[in-house]
């Protein structure tokens, strides 16, 4: 029976570990989609701004070298992008291996609300974890080989009865029979206490694994809520830094138009603004993956 528990909950164990996996998959390649989208985004800020200066090269109010400044840009951004889709593509396929779903499905993430717990109640909560429960079961089972080891001193009385259908001779008129047989092992009380130390040693080796395990999941669970908090705190800072990046952008394209600034102050104004909104994202998705690592942490699911 404890076995049997012990694998329903290594059963669990094993999903959790799944669910992990396919987490961290699916956010990898969920925040290449967004910084994709931004490049795209940026390209064609770019590429509008090569067509403009394009136009006031004819005119005389811009250099041939802001164009070809411009088009530079433009041209590594399309490298980037494609770097990008290559990057897509490997991690598609490790979640088309984990999942089975197929790499041209649009990967989605629902908006969500951090776990609101203290340190102290994760922790709590990790007590029931399925791994720690399981390694409790297999203290259970060394406690009880110890008690099946030391049975082997006790005496063994077996009995065989046997119901006959037809019998020959004398004892033609006996249907049935018993035998009795007493076992005492009085010459094997030192191979026997051999058998109970070795069960004592594997009661031993459960106890501190299960210490190690305990101190482990405390480990994983404080590193989980630490990692979350403070990812959580950088979604916010960026929040804040998005907002000012591209209020900073709108203000600087108006004084270029006015010619107070030139072109590549505006380009690497653009480029620092889409890196930010990048950094944004993958901070989402890095809080979102830390969200479940921590109820991993916990033995729990989504």
């Amino acid at each position: 029976k404890s076995q049997r528990e012990q694998a329903r909950l290594s059963e669990q164990s094993t999903d959790l570990q799944l669910l992990t996996d396919v987490a961290t998959a699916f956010y990898a390649a969920y925040a290449l989609q967004d910084q994709l989208s931004v490049l795209m985004e940026t390209r064609k800020l770019n590429q509008d701004q090569v067509d403009q200066l394009d136009h006031w090269v004819n005119i005389g109010r811009s250099r041939p070298s802001e164009v070809l400044s411009a088009q530079t840009q433009l041209a590594s951004l399309d490298a980037q992008i494609e770097d990008t889709k290559r990057l897509i593509a490997e991690g598609r396929h490790v979640l088309l291996f984990l999942t089975g779903v197929p790499a041209d499905v649009p990967l989605i993430d629902t908006e969500h609300t951090p776990s609101a717990l203290t340190v102290d109640e994760a922790l709590t909560r990790a007590g029931k974890r399925p791994d720690v429960l399981s390694t409790v079961e297999a203290l259970h089972q060394a406690e009880l080989g110890i008690r099946y080891a030391r049975g082997a001193h006790l005496p063994t009385l077996a009995a065989t009865g046997r119901y006959y259908t037809e019998r020959i001779g004398f004892l033609s008129d006996v249907r049935w029979d018993a035998t009795f047989l007493l076992d005492v092992p009085l010459y094997e009380g030192g191979s026997t206490q051999a058998v109970v130390r070795e069960s004592r040693s594997q009661e031993i080796i459960a106890q501190l694994t299960l210490g190690r395990l305990k101190r482990d999941v405390d480990r994983q669970v404080r590193t989980a809520f630490d990692d979350l908090t403070l990812a959580v705190s950088e979604v916010q800072a960026y929040d804040k830094a998005v907002q000012l990046a591209m209020k900073n952008y709108g203000t600087q394209q108006k004084e270029y138009r006015l010619g107070i600034i030139n072109n590549l102050e505006l380009l690497q104004l653009l480029t620092n603004m889409q890196n930010i909104r990048g950094q944004w994202l993958v901070s989402r998705a890095n809080a979102r993956l830390d969200d479940i690592h921590l109820k991993v942490a916990m033995g729990e699911g989504l």
